[in-house]
């Protein structure tokens, strides 16, 4: 019965298809128009976010001169420095954290290009450093600038949510009639960044957007850190229009999660649900209902869930079955090595320049351009100081975090406790899947990372008494 539910609803997935495309083309129009003409700042963030993953990193396209890679304008630039010039900044209060972090990250910038410009001059050119610094930071920060200044009212927090939510369904529409199809196609190739682990068998799909968040580590890190706030919102909002676009877009990221087949992702997703159960205030009998939903639909749609992911993680246990498993074990410790010599400054940013090193020390079975780790990734390139700035921000990040979500005038709006947390719960996901994966300067990660970080900030206000929201927010 189970089977034949999933082959009804993929054939119907399939035949009405072609209409999400259309969608899609027609959402980004809504999006530009609100943007543009109504000066909507939850569309403009939607929108800065949507050219990001498509424009920016999907079709690695801009706006910049021949031979001049550096100077390159990325679509999600224009529409951020769009919304700082001309959108109308919201009144906020004094945020020390907000301000200390700013600080960070710009110090962390200094590293960074510190690092990029000794890259630079030691096996790449100067072009190529500069273009590494400009690309892998400024749009972050103009990220962090602009959704950090919050929004104009309460309303607002809802509505970027629902666009968000809008903005996964549309996009996840092919991986999830390739998840009921089963874990053995794929309907995308890989890119050349891109790591495939599940053989195509419809290449008549090749090159739609969506199947990008199937084929990857780190698309699997993105739907890890996005599905705890979509499922978060569903648990949370009472509205049911409102928690069906929740379901519908939780169960969609959810599907393109364990179509990678990435562990980290997995790891990580489980912790930050778990981490949810204590953070939600929905009533526990409520909790219980819903996790029983999901164990449910996930029995229905994923009868080999179980097989796949316990065959997955006990390869761990046997390097010998896995020669991946065992080849990061031993860059594992080489790249410990290579620290330990380069401790202050790093080796400097840049594949290349890892690559050399590695060889320089012996090398590694395969070919491996970075550490497999993003905390390692860090202190290899950029050098110790540099990792330990990144560790501040995210431990800042959540201590404020924490203190907002506990707040007593905050936790009584359901709607916006349900948005926080799960912006919590997500964040708690990426740094864990983030162990396991070099991807922290991909731009669906590190912009998703960023608006994450920038809303949670913004919505300390609303930790406030209503007197002292009195002027602030509407």
């Amino acid at each position: 019965m189970g089977l034949g539910f999933i082959k009804f609803v993929k054939n119907v997935i399939f035949s009405v298809e072609p209409l999400f495309s259309y969608c899609a083309v027609l959402f980004f129009i809504y999006l530009l128009y609100y943007t543009v003409v109504k000066r909507d700042k939850p569309c403009c963030i939607v929108l800065a976010l949507l050219c990001a993953l498509i424009f920016d990193e999907y079709m690695d396209i801009g706006f910049g001169l021949p031979g001049v890679e550096f100077a390159t304008i990325k679509y999600s630039e224009l529409v951020l420095l769009f919304g700082i010039i001309v959108l109308k900044k919201p009144i906020q209060s004094q945020n020390t954290t907000k301000n200390n972090i700013a600080g960070l990250f710009i110090v962390f910038s200094a590293f960074f290009a510190l690092s990029a410009i000794r890259s630079s001059t030691s096996s790449a050119g100067f072009n190529e450093g500069l273009y590494a610094f400009r690309y892998e930071i400024i749009d972050k920060f103009l990220f962090f600038v602009f959704v950090s200044s919050g929004f104009h009212n309460k309303k607002d927090y809802t509505r970027f949510v629902m666009l968000f939510a809008v903005f996964i369904v549309l996009v996840s529409v092919p991986n999830f009639q390739m998840y009921l199809h089963g874990w053995d196609c794929s309907l995308f190739p890989s890119s050349e960044r891109q790591i495939d682990y599940i053989v195509s068998k419809h290449s008549q799909h090749a090159g739609r957007f969506g199947g990008y968040f199937v084929v990857s580590n780190r698309s699997g890190i993105f739907c890890a850190t996005v599905f705890p706030l979509l499922f978060s919102c569903f648990l949370g909002f009472t509205d049911k229009y409102k928690k069906y676009l929740f379901g519908i877009s939780a169960l969609m990221a959810g599907a393109a999660l364990f179509t990678t087949n990435s562990r980290s992702a997995m790891v990580g997703v489980l912790i930050s649900i778990i981490s949810l159960a204590f953070l939600h205030k929905a009533p526990a009998s409520q909790k219980i209902r819903y996790g029983v939903l999901v164990a449910l639909v996930l029995t229905i749609l994923a009868p080999t869930l179980y097989s796949r992911v316990r065959e997955r993680f006990l390869t761990i246990n046997a390097p010998t079955k896995d020669v991946s498993a065992r080849q990061r074990l031993v860059l594992y410790d080489m790249t410990a090595k290579i620290i330990q010599d380069n401790l202050i400054l790093g080796i400097g940013y840049g594949e290349g320049n890892f690559k050399k090193k590695i060889n320089e020390y012996g090398g590694v079975d395969g070919v491996h351009d970075n550490p497999h780790n993003s905390y390692l990734q860090l202190a290899v390139m950029l050098g110790c100081p540099a990792l330990m700035l990144f560790l501040l921000i995210m431990t800042l990040y959540f201590k404020s975090a924490l203190r907002v979500n506990r707040n007593v005038h905050f936790s009584s709006d359901k709607e916006l406790h349900a948005i926080h947390t799960g912006i919590i719960s997500g964040m708690i996901s990426l740094v864990i899947g983030v162990f396991f994966n070099p991807i922290l300067f991909v731009h669906s990660i590190s912009s998703t990372m960023w608006v994450f970080i920038s809303l949670g900030l913004s919505m300390k206000i609303l930790s406030m008494n209503k007197s002292q929201q009195q002027g602030v927010l509407t």
